[in-house]
C-alpha cells in the first residue's frame, strides 16, 4: 500500500452515538496491518454499505486508535481490510 493511503493513526476516545466508524477488536487482525471480519459486522459492510475492492471507510481499535480501513478482499464468507 502505498504512503497516498495510509495516515497515522490517532489515539481517540470513541463515542459510539456520534461517530461512524467500524469498531476493531484486537482479535480481528490477522497480521499487525490486516484485520478479517465474518460476523455481523462482515455482513453490515457487505449487505448494508455494499462495499467492493479498494473502498475505504473509517476504522477504530476500540478503546484506542482510529484511522482508515481499505476493502482488499472480499467474497460472500469475509472481507479483509488493510488498516492504518
Amino acid at each position: 500500500m502505498g504512503a497516498s493511503f495510509c495516515i497515522s493513526w490517532q489515539i481517540i476516545r470513541v463515542n459510539p452515538k456520534t461517530m461512524n466508524l467500524l469498531l476493531l477488536f484486537p482479535d480481528d487482525f490477522i497480521s499487525p496491518d490486516i484485520v478479517r471480519l465474518t460476523d455481523h459486522r462482515f455482513e453490515h459492510l457487505h449487505k448494508i454499505k455494499k462495499l467492493s475492492l479498494n473502498d475505504t471507510l473509517d476504522a477504530g481499535l476500540i478503546n484506542n486508535k482510529t484511522g482508515h480501513a481499505k476493502v482488499i478482499g472480499i467474497d460472500t464468507e469475509k472481507i479483509e481490510l488493510q488498516v492504518c
